[in-house]
């Protein structure tokens, strides 16, 4: 097993914050009446799944794990 060190562990829940703030950012614009933006709030929030799942991996198994 490979030892992560808290730099992983900040810059993914860094990215998972960067991920929501876009995804809270474009579900404003859908409320404001910007309907292309939908699609991307939800791409967002699935960038912020994928980055959890690595969080959870980098705490709990000791390992990043990239791809299938």
């Amino acid at each position: 097993m490979v030892e992560c060190s808290k730099t992983v562990i900040d810059a993914i829940e860094l990215g998972m914050e960067e991920e929501k703030k876009a995804s809270d950012f474009y579900v404003a614009a859908v409320a404001n009446g910007v309907s292309m933006f939908e699609k991307m709030a939800k791409k967002e929030d699935q960038h912020a799944r994928i980055l959890e799942d690595q969080l959870y991996d980098v705490k709990n198994r000791g390992e990043l794990v990239w791809g299938d």
